[in-house]
């Protein structure tokens, strides 16, 4: 039996606590969200259940961005930015070392939790308009939300990864600046 290096039995440590770390953090957000969306579901009238809808669908979109600039973009500026002491530069870079993790969370875990909370509101809407409208257009309602909910999705996506690859270096020092907010490691 061989033994493996120190260096790469660390990093399959790493990655597995990853991954629990995440369906952890996965479900903690699912369930906030959820709880939320099915507060607003019986609170709020059905125009602002549109509103929380499309915020989600925008959050969705937003984290796209920010994952496929984190997956996209170098190292090097930052290092730079750094060493100047620029604010958020040496969070971004942080994330650009955890390129993997950061991507996972901001594309799978937010995008998909606020993909599935964006249906369950997608599905209180359709069901209130087919109270307004009679029985029959219940199948017409659901299939025309949903129809509208992934294609705002789908193509605000589209469109953010255009952005997420033309303004990488942006984003990523953005989402570090946003960190330096909460993070005192970052202060200049």
């Amino acid at each position: 039996m061989t033994r493996q290096p120190a260096q790469e039995r660390t990093a399959k440590k790493n990655g597995s606590a990853w991954i629990v770390r995440v369906v952890l953090i996965t479900f903690l957000l699912a369930l906030g969200m959820s709880a939320v969306a099915e507060y607003i579901e019986e609170a709020v009238p059905v125009w602002a259940a549109v509103f929380v809808l499309l915020f989600f669908i925008g959050m969705g979109i937003l984290f796209d961005i920010v994952g496929i600039a984190i997956a996209s973009a170098e190292e090097k500026p930052f290092v730079a930015m750094s060493a100047k002491k620029v604010r958020g530069a040496s969070l971004s870079l942080l994330l650009l070392k955890r390129a993997d993790q950061m991507s996972n969370f901001c594309n799978d875990v937010v995008g998909d939790v606020c993909g599935i909370v964006s249906g369950a509101m997608g599905a209180y809407i359709a069901l209130w308009l087919s109270r307004m409208s009679g029985k029959d257009s219940a199948l017409l309602s659901a299939i025309l939300v949903s129809s509208v909910i992934a294609s705002l999705t789908v193509g605000g996506k589209a469109l953010g990864k255009k952005v997420a690859l033309a303004r990488r270096r942006e984003i990523v020092h953005a989402a570090g600046r946003v960190l330096s907010l909460f993070m005192k490691r970052d202060q200049p």
